[in-house]
């Protein structure tokens, strides 16, 4: 969280009031984001996922806590071959596994992008590297992360410090 002082001066508290506003702003703005991921991994026509199958349901939980579990990890804590979890998963998400895993990934980057540099919030959301992240992000949305972001204006984050007017570095992390 972060240290507000208080204000001195009747303009100090306007502008105190007009910083907690936009902050308000933008994290409905974050929030709005998210809902395009949320949205492509169950589809609301089907129901919810959670109540059709308890091996879909156990699977998202355990992706959900743990996103960089392998395939056969996933497989072995649910004492399924990879065969039948991948049909079973497919069949009741109406999504293959992989693109739900990167639904949830995605979604975690957008969520912490605003905080930390890229190449930290994507290894943080459970991608392997920067290169899988942005193939991923590519794909998902079009354009690079440092793109998208710069479009959605959130400011980026360089080692732990905001850059002014979000363009000043040519690289992000």
């Amino acid at each position: 969280m972060t240290r507000i002082d208080l204000p001195n001066t009747l303009e100090e508290a306007h502008a105190l009031i007009q910083q907690l506003l936009a902050r308000i702003e933008e994290q409905d703005r974050r929030t709005a984001e998210l809902e395009p991921c949320r949205a492509r991994v169950f589809d609301p026509a089907v129901g919810d996922v959670e109540a059709q199958h308890p091996l879909v349901r156990e699977a998202v939980h355990l992706l959900v806590c743990k996103p960089s579990l392998s395939f056969a990890e996933l497989a072995a804590q649910l004492h399924v071959s990879r065969t039948y979890l991948t049909r079973t998963f497919r069949r009741y998400a109406k999504t293959s596994i992989v693109d739900y895993r990167n639904e949830l990934r995605l979604a975690q980057f957008l969520g912490q992008a605003n905080e930390k540099p890229v190449l930290a919030a994507a290894l943080d959301a459970g991608f392997g590297s920067y290169v899988q992240f942005n193939r991923v992000f590519r794909a998902r949305f079009g354009k690079t992360p440092r793109e998208y972001l710069f479009e959605h204006r959130v400011t980026p984050v360089l080692s732990g410090k905001r850059i002014a007017g979000g363009c000043a570095a040519s690289r992000l992390f």
